[in-house]
C-alpha cells in the first residue's frame, strides 16, 4: 500500500468533498482523463466479490453522468489524433475502458453506453475468452466465497498446502502468479471445479461476443495472455504475454490497431519493454493504471482506477486532482522508466 492509499487518502477525501471541481479542474489542466473499470452488477459475483468494489448500475450511472457534465467522451481514434497534434479538443475529455472481458461487459455495461452514446475499450486475456481458463485471482475470490459459506474441507487443504482456517483469506489473496497451482490444489480438495463453473456461469465473453461489440463501435484491445503481474516475471515473459495477447486481438480481426492495457499495474515494467513494445511491437497505444500522470512514452496513458472504493465519480476525479496538484511541486507527477 502506497502513501497515498493510506496516510493521505482521510485527507485527500476531506478536500475533495469540499473544493469546487471545476477550479481543480482548471488548475490541473489535464485535457483527458481515463476512468477504468472491470464490471458492473447489481448481482453477487462469486468470482469478483472478494478482490475490489463492484459499482452497481445507478452507481455507474451516476458516475456517467458526472462525467458528461464536466467531460466530453472520445473514441479510441480521438485520442490518438489528439495525441498525435491531429484533433484539438476545446472541452476537457475522458476515455473509458474497462479490462478482463468480464461477461457483464456485454450483458450490462455495453447496453448502458450505447444508449448513453459514450465509446469506450474493452481489453481482454486470450486465455479466458470462450471460457477456456479461470484468471487465478478469481480464482482466489471463488475460494473465500467457500470459505464464508464453511464450505472449505480444512484437513484435507492442510494436507495439500498448509494452509490454516484462522489465516485463509490472508494467504489465498497474497497467491502469486507463479504460486497459482496452489488454487487448484486447495479447489480440488474441497472438491469444488473450477471447470463446471467456467461451463456453468460463463464468466468470460465469447469470441463471437467480442466480435459483437466490436461491430457495435467498441474498442477491443490486447490485456496479457492470462494476467501475470508484470514486476513479478521476467522480461522474456513480458514480451510474450504482450505480442502474442496483441496478435489474438489482431488475427481475430477484433481491432485494427495494435493496443495493449497493463494487467493489474505497469509499476516497476523497464524501458527496455516499453522500447521493444513501441519499436517492434508496433503498437499504437497502451495503459497502467497509476492515476494522473506523464510519461516518456507519450503513446502510453495512465488511468484512474474507480473500483478502490465506492465512492462518486466526482469524489475519486477530485481526490486525484488534488494528489496531482500537491505532487507538482515536487516533480512526482512524471514517470521515468529505467
Amino acid at each position: 500500500m502506497n502513501i497515498k492509499d493510506s496516510l493521505l487518502t482521510p485527507i485527500l477525501n476531506a478536500c475533495a468533498s469540499v473544493l469546487p471541481f471545476a477550479a481543480l479542474q482548471k488548475i490541473t489542466g489535464q485535457k483527458v482523463i481515463f476512468p477504468t473499470y472491470h464490471l458492473v452488477s447489481d448481482q453477487n459475483v462469486p468470482h469478483v466479490d472478494n478482490l475490489y468494489k463492484i459499482r452497481n448500475e445507478k452507481l455507474f450511472l451516476d458516475d456517467l453522468e458526472f462525467m458528461l457534465r464536466h467531460f466530453n467522451p472520445i473514441t479510441i481514434d480521438e485520442l490518438l489524433k489528439w495525441r498525435n497534434g491531429q484533433l484539438r479538443l476545446d472541452r476537457p475529455s475522458f476515455f473509458l475502458s474497462f479490462d478482463d472481458g468480464l461477461r457483464e461487459v456485454k450483458d450490462v455495461i455495453a447496453p448502458i453506453l450505447l444508449k448513453k452514446g459514450i465509446p469506450a475499450a474493452f481489453f481482454i486475456n486470450p486465455a479466458f475468452t470462450d471460457n477456456r481458463e479461470m484468471m487465478y485471482r478469481n480464482k482466489a475470490s471463488l475460494l473465500i466465497d467457500l470459505f464464508k459459506k464453511k464450505k472449505i474441507n480444512f484437513k484435507r487443504t492442510f494436507d495439500t498446502t498448509r494452509i490454516e482456517k484462522e489465516n485463509f483469506i490472508q494467504k489465498v489473496k497474497s497467491i502469486k502468479y507463479k504460486e497459482r497451482d496452489i488454487l487448484d490444489k486447495l479447489a480440488l480438495a474441497s472438491e469444488f471445479s473450477f471447470s463446471d463453473y467456467l461451463k456453468e456461469k460463463r464468466p468470460y465473453l465469447e469470441s463471437e461476443e467480442v466480435m459483437e461489440l466490436k461491430k457495435l463501435g467498441f474498442h477491443i484491445g490486447a490485456h496479457s495472455l492470462d494476467h501475470p503481474l508484470y514486476e513479478q516475471i521476467s522480461l522474456e515473459q513480458q514480451e510474450l504475454q504482450t505480442l502474442e495477447s496483441i496478435d489474438f486481438v489482431i488475427n481475430n480481426d477484433f481491432s485494427r490497431l495494435r493496443t495493449f492495457a497493463f494487467p493489474f499495474t505497469d509499476y516497476g515494467v523497464s524501458a527496455a519493454l516499453f522500447n521493444k513494445m513501441y519499436k517492434e511491437m508496433r503498437l499504437d497505444c497502451s495503459f497502467g493504471v497509476a492515476g494522473i500522470k506523464h510519461e516518456n512514452y507519450i503513446f502510453h496513458f495512465q488511468r484512474i482506477p474507480m473500483e478502490k472504493s465506492l465512492d462518486s465519480a466526482r469524489q475519486i476525479f477530485a481526490a486525484e486532482y488534488i494528489y496531482y496538484i500537491l505532487k507538482s511541486p515536487l516533480g512526482k507527477n512524471h514517470i521515468k522508466r529505467k
